[in-house]
């Protein structure tokens, strides 16, 4: 999204070069990119710089505010896609278990079934219902296993906590 940005504002700014003149020429017919509506044949790359286009102006409430917002993102060569890109980019919720997570001293394997577990993505035998095996736990052959079984409510497990004295 952020070079497809960086092309439009290269139609807007009416860049020097072939294609930018071309699209200005055939598609625009000296009108703004701003204005213009995509039809129905035409390419998929216009109709998609329509949508960003749009997605900008609804996001900034108004085209000059839109237009603004990419000139502070620009520079004398022309937008500076790694600006775009972190306006465009996904911002999630820090979560405060990453850095509990990923030490230097924990083993990358613990931490990655650490991981796994905290999204709810161990491969247990719940979550393998697919392959058509016995759901009950290995260990007990009493229960479903499920990560929240096999960590915490197995005898089996129970008795690993003990021993090992985190229980």
């Amino acid at each position: 999204m952020a070079l497809l940005a960086r092309v439009l504002w290269n139609i807007h700014r009416k860049a020097d070069t072939l294609w930018v003149q071309w699209v200005n020429s055939v598609y625009l017919r000296g009108g703004s990119v701003w204005e213009w509506q995509p039809k129905k044949g035409d390419s998929p790359l216009l109709r998609r710089l329509a949508d960003i286009r749009d997605r900008l102006i609804t996001a900034f409430g108004t085209t000059g505010a839109a237009v603004e917002s990419m000139a502070a993102w620009s520079n004398l060569k022309g937008l500076e896609t790694s600006k775009a890109y972190e306006y465009f980019r996904p911002k999630h919720t820090r979560q405060p278990w990453k850095a509990t997570i990923w030490r230097a001293f924990i083993p990358p394997k613990y931490s990655f079934i650490l991981w796994l577990g905290l999204r709810g993505r161990l491969a247990t035998r719940d979550r393998l219902a697919f392959l058509q095996e016995d759901p009950t736990c290995s260990l007990c052959i009493n229960t479903n296993e499920t990560a929240e079984h096999l960590f915490f409510e197995c005898p089996f497990s129970a008795c690993v906590w003990l021993i090992s004295g985190s229980g």
